[in-house]
């Protein structure tokens, strides 16, 4: 895959927040315009942007997207950025490539449908890869052949970004209370056994997040969607109340972590 580009890069430095996002949500179709952005994803999306450093990128692979406004933002705002997704569900491939349509098919932004567990690209092929709360859904040992994929085809000095559950002592669950389906929720250990370790690169950084005080979400998430509705464009705002950076010390209060590991190499 050729991702060289014929012009300089013109990348987006401006600092985001989750209100750019939630913004952005109101250029796709009419279900997207009611979600709105959900409560995890406004503190996630724009902490996880920042963490991509795209000043120095050209190209980003990101996997595992699903109905994840997250590529279609970043593609737009950075246009000579050559952003390739990939996802196993052709639901979801096929709903992404509708939302490109909406948002003027830029043509730096590339879908396709694969499996991370087992990639066709070349080793050494994307200067970022990245990973937003998705790896946590491969059952067995997925997780951790995706992981060694995606050091595979990372660039050396390149970026592997993740964020994904977390919990202080690790579990996996068949079904949560936000998920219908398999999640794990890492701990310290399972992230270097599962992650770090088999990416074959060295961790830069490891931020927490969660909720120190008022446990919104375990309210939130047993609402049936309909019953929330009226009250979808009011979740940014708990979100900057109640979810927050958490220090390491604190971790055992986290249900969250964005990981950021660098290639070796230049």
């Amino acid at each position: 895959m050729d991702t060289t580009l014929r012009e300089g890069p013109v990348i987006d430095l401006s600092d985001k927040t989750g209100w750019d996002f939630w913004k952005f949500c109101f250029r796709l179709n009419l279900r997207e315009k009611v979600r709105g952005i959900d409560y995890f994803r406004f503190y996630e999306f724009p902490t996880f942007y920042k963490k991509m450093d795209l000043a120095t990128a050209n190209s980003v692979l990101d996997l595992g997207c699903g109905h994840s406004l997250f590529p279609l933002f970043c593609a737009n705002h950075n246009p000579n950025l050559q952003y390739t997704t990939l996802d196993i569900d052709p639901e979801a491939v096929s709903w992404q490539v509708s939302m490109k349509e909406r948002i003027g098919s830029p043509k730096n932004l590339t879908l396709m449908e694969g499996d991370s567990t087992s990639m066709n690209f070349e080793s050494n092929s994307f200067d970022r890869v990245v990973n937003l709360g998705s790896i946590e859904h491969i059952p067995e040992q997925g997780d951790l052949l995706t992981a060694s994929e995606m050091g595979r085809v990372c660039r050396p000095g390149g970026l592997l970004v993740y964020s994904v559950p977390y919990s202080f002592e690790g579990c996996e669950q068949a079904t949560t209370d936000h998920w219908e389906g398999f999640e794990r929720r890492y701990d310290d250990g399972m992230l270097d056994d599962r992650i770090v370790g088999p990416s074959g690169c060295q961790e830069i950084s490891r931020t927490y997040f969660g909720e120190p005080g008022f446990q919104f979400s375990s309210k939130w998430y047993r609402f049936p969607f309909i019953l929330k509705i009226p009250f979808r464009h009011l979740v940014p705002f708990a979100s900057q109340t109640w979810l927050k950076t958490i220090e390491k010390e604190d971790r055992k209060r986290a249900c969250g972590v964005q990981v950021v590991l660098r290639k070796p190499g230049s």
